[in-house]
């Protein structure tokens, strides 16, 4: 196989995103595209929206969130993803949330990630057929109002991974997301805690003939959200969040808070129809710092929401687009 199959195969086996790691540890999570995080609204502020969770995105953010809903809710977005060398890549998320008075509300999510298609090659550079990957997972959520200040979800979700029509080039795993969403006593304060892909390890072998357990993608996300204006014209939010890899721990305490991501943003809506959101995103492991830009417009229950998300040297500035509906 060239080398341009192998550069291929290893990015969307490891790296959606481009993690500096050694290839036989086990630093790098199996089924990391996982974390790739869905919504233009959580996009456009920073992607820190664990503390929010106050929209049909909580069954991917904070199930928490979803006890509070009040109405019917469903999304789609739609997010290119282009790379130099790999084509065609695309990732989707649909998410529908129906609250009932007495039993809390339920959901039902999926996301699709299409990492394209590309020539397989032999040595002396003949087309022996075509590599397409593609990754698939959906969820059934339910968030529940413990109290009027508290709130707690989980999620069960099936993942399934296609790197190529070889021989154990598929995989299957069921995880378990949980979260709770506390407002505090102080007026206007939310903060949210939620833990993600909760299960077991998957054994696989490495190029030294080696079994190893790859740990799933767990993902520990702590958030505060804190309104700072609310009246009838005009809603301030600002939102702030620390998210870390559940894996490996051990570095000590300041190792590890340096390898945790942090971002934190703001979102402005007037007259609760027209939204301007802005947001920083610092990861300093997976090298992937930058300013989210995006809007959002919502009438008789209908809204759009565009993100401009910054991921990095590799997939550069990506555009989510995103529509949905109350009712």
């Amino acid at each position: 196989m060239m080398l341009k199959n192998l550069m291929i195969m290893a990015l969307v086996s490891v790296c959606l995103f481009p993690p500096a790691v050694e290839a036989e540890t086990n630093d790098v999570p199996e089924m990391i595209w996982l974390t790739l995080d869905p919504g233009g609204r959580p996009g456009g502020m920073g992607r820190a929206f664990a503390g929010v969770a106050d929209d049909v995105n909580s069954t991917y953010w904070n199930p928490a969130g979803l006890g509070n809903l009040e109405m019917n809710e469903i999304t789609v977005m739609h997010q290119p993803r282009g790379v130099e060398g790999l084509d065609g890549m695309y990732y989707d998320y649909v998410a529908f949330a129906h609250p009932t008075k007495k039993y809390g509300t339920f959901a039902f999510s999926t996301v699709f990630l299409d990492a394209g298609t590309s020539d397989r090659t032999d040595e002396q550079g003949r087309i022996l057929g075509t590599i397409h990957s593609y990754f698939f997972a959906p969820w059934f959520s339910w968030g529940y109002p413990l109290l009027p200040s508290l709130s707690v979800g989980a999620s069960y979700r099936i993942a399934y991974q296609h790197l190529s029509d070889d021989e154990g080039a598929t995989d299957t795993a069921h995880l378990f997301d949980f979260g709770i969403l506390y407002k505090t006593p102080l007026p206007r304060l939310d903060l949210g805690v939620s833990f993600s892909n909760i299960g077991p390890s998957k054994t696989r072998t490495t190029s030294s003939e080696k079994e190893q357990k790859i740990p799933m993608p767990r993902m520990l996300r702590t958030g505060v959200s804190y309104k700072i204006l609310e009246d009838d014209l005009n809603d301030l939010l600002a939102t702030f969040e620390m998210s870390k890899l559940l894996m490996n721990l051990g570095d000590g305490f300041s190792d590890e808070l340096a390898q945790a991501v942090y971002s934190g943003g703001g979102e402005y809506w007037y007259a609760d129809i027209v939204a301007v959101r802005a947001g920083y995103y610092y990861d300093k492991t997976g090298e992937i710092t930058g300013i989210n830009l995006g809007f959002g417009v919502a009438y008789y229950g209908f809204s759009f929401d565009y993100a401009r998300v910054h991921e990095g040297d590799l997939f550069r500035d990506n555009h989510r687009f995103t529509v949905g509906y109350k009712f």
